[in-house]
């Protein structure tokens, strides 16, 4: 019994650390191409130089940016290959407080809290709007989840600030 669950400690802390795998927060060291979001073996990153504003008419903006797509070893989290790129549109609604993203023809709003399926599972939005105007959109303050009543944080973290700052 005590070999049984030694084993099953040894295998846990094994996939723990092999789940915990990081990836560079920079694309090949670039400092102009950061880290967005991850999932399960893809990762998105933005061309922090292509960062355009498209429209500014206070307080609505719209904003667009180059996304590559990248594929990385779930492991270790080495880089294998960029397998996209695309240009993403965001509309921000300052006065609304509210985001959407150019998809199919149409824009869909991106609410600041909920599911990874609700929000999308990248935080490439945010990180436009900052790189932009420097100042946060949805970061940095508690949005009431309606579904279950709760005042919440973006899905994403306040990392994603600290790799801007950091590429300058």
């Amino acid at each position: 019994m005590k070999k049984i669950l030694i084993s099953i400690c040894a295998i846990l802390i094994i996939f723990s650390q092999a789940a915990s795998a990081q990836i560079p927060d920079y694309l090949d060291e670039d400092r102009t191409i950061l880290l967005s979001g991850m999932h399960a073996g893809t990762a998105w990153y933005i061309d922090k130089n292509s960062v355009e504003v498209l429209k500014e008419d206070r307080p609505n903006y719209q904003i667009a940016v180059k996304v590559l797509t990248v594929r990385y070893d779930f492991f270790s989290g080495e880089i294998q290959k960029v397998v996209g790129e695309k240009i993403n549109k965001y509309l921000y609604q300052k006065d609304a407080k509210k985001m959407y993203r150019w998809e199919n023809e149409n824009w869909q709003y991106i609410p600041p809290v909920g599911s990874l399926a609700e929000t999308g599972n990248d935080a490439i939005g945010e990180m436009t709007f900052y790189i932009a105007y420097d100042e946060k959109f949805y970061g940095g303050q508690k949005w009431l989840y309606e579904k279950t009543g709760e005042w919440k944080s973006p899905n994403f973290g306040e990392n994603i600030y600290k790799i801007v700052d950091e590429s300058n």
